[in-house]
């Protein structure tokens, strides 16, 4: 494992700031989905959609991925 992120030339701090990242991610997530319950499921992804169109590409991407693994749930 430390090789591969030696290799990928990630540091504690990358790693950390990735950590954390997700994290928040996670929480735009959730409550992206709190929302849903008070909204119809066809405005809640109008909603979404243009919430992700003010993120930038790499929290978008990160927020789109929390909110998959959520529903998996």
């Amino acid at each position: 494992m430390k090789c591969s992120v030696a290799r990928r030339g990630l540091t504690a701090d990358g790693l950390i700031a990735k950590a954390r990242a997700e994290e928040l991610a996670g929480q735009a997530a959730d409550k992206m989905r709190e929302r849903c319950e008070s909204m119809g499921l066809h405005r809640w992804r109008q909603w979404v959609s243009s919430e992700l169109a003010k993120m930038s590409p790499l929290m978008r991407s990160m927020i789109l991925a929390a909110l998959k693994e959520r529903a998996g749930r």
